[in-house]
């Protein structure tokens, strides 16, 4: 998800517009209209910062059983992990494990871990991203789960752990956009001080990386010019 290399950055709208497109069909089909109708108020309200309104019709949707409750939950899940106290992570756990759809369990996994993170709370947010790398390994949004893990390891100190998912999301995640991110990341984990600095291996990741750059994924990095400078100023 290149939008979110740096910085995770999470669209409201977005995500409704998407998700009521792509699977709204289906809960019409399955007989969920006044779910879709009491959804896309609340999305209404929610993009009109009318959180409290909007939190309630996206529970009374998550209390049913149609194709639109597992999308109420997912708002509910970032709607409660960007709220200004504390969010009960009970609560969020909850929902995560509510959602019944096969092809958007992955999809709550994620959504909990990037509002986590972007709330400040990286420790709760790791523990999702390395679920969803655990239950559901082949699933596609793996990759950003993975770097997203492997960053908040490499901030936190645990290095050695961090190259460890990298290396899982270079090896596994063959179809992935991340994989200039994920050399990046190695190369300054592998710069890092402790056991696991080894300097040679920082510039081979980034010898790959530019190896690479005719490929999809790598061709238009943002992050060509930093590696750049930094194999110029690493690697001589």
């Amino acid at each position: 998800m290149k939008t979110g290399k740096t910085t995770v950055i999470l669209a409201v709208v977005a995500s409704v517009s998407l998700l009521a497109s792509g699977i709204g069909l289906v809960a019409q089909n399955r007989g969920g209209d006044e779910d879709r109708i009491r959804y896309e108020l609340a999305a209404t309200h929610l993009l009109r910062g009318q959180s409290e309104e909007a939190g309630r019709l996206f529970r009374e949707v998550a209390a049913g059983n149609t194709a639109y409750a597992d999308l109420a939950r997912l708002e509910l899940i970032r709607m409660l992990a960007y709220q200004q106290e504390a969010p009960e992570q009970e609560e969020i756990r909850q929902l995560v494990q509510s959602v019944e759809a096969a092809d958007l369990m992955p999809r709550a996994y994620l959504t909990a871990g990037h509002t986590l993170e972007a709330r400040g709370d990286s420790g709760a947010a790791l523990v999702y991203y390395l679920e969803l790398c655990e239950r559901f390994p082949e699933d596609p949004l793996t990759a950003d789960a993975r770097y997203g893990a492997a960053r908040l390891l490499y901030a936190e100190g645990s290095y050695e752990a961090s190259l460890m998912v990298l290396f899982q999301l270079l090896d596994e995640n063959d179809e992935s956009d991340l994989k200039d991110d994920a050399l990046v990341l190695m190369a300054r984990v592998y710069r890092a001080p402790g056991p696991h600095e080894n300097g040679l291996r920082a510039c081979q990741a980034l010898s790959e990386f530019l190896r690479r750059s005719g490929e999809n994924g790598f061709r238009d990095s943002p992050w060509r010019n930093a590696v750049l400078s930094e194999q110029r100023l690493w690697c001589g």
